[in-house]
């Protein structure tokens, strides 16, 4: 009869632990089950720290943001994608 009342115990810890935790969460204290902390550049929890002791690293994690969404367009009168066919020449460049 004890392993039944650890057992049922435990259960009514753990219920007791989530709608407490589902509490804080509504406070906005916690991130829980119901909503998702927001993305800080890659840097985890310590992102604010770091960006108290080096303000410019935002800029660098917004600018590779940017690279990294930015379209790499071919220059104007070029060949589309280093694809020439009527002279049947392919230009092959190395992305970095």
């Amino acid at each position: 009869m004890t392993l039944l009342y650890w057992v049922l115990a435990s259960a009514v810890a753990l219920v007791v632990t989530d709608r407490l935790a589902l509490w804080a969460e509504s406070r906005g204290w916690v991130y829980w089950r119901r909503t998702k902390p927001e993305p800080s550049g890659g840097s985890g929890a310590l992102g604010e720290l770091i960006e108290l002791f080096q303000p410019s690293r935002r800029y660098v994690v917004e600018e590779r943001q940017r690279q990294h969404l930015t379209a790499d367009l071919p220059e104007s009168g070029a060949p589309p994608l280093g694809v020439d066919l009527e002279a049947g020449v392919v230009r092959l460049t190395e992305r970095r």
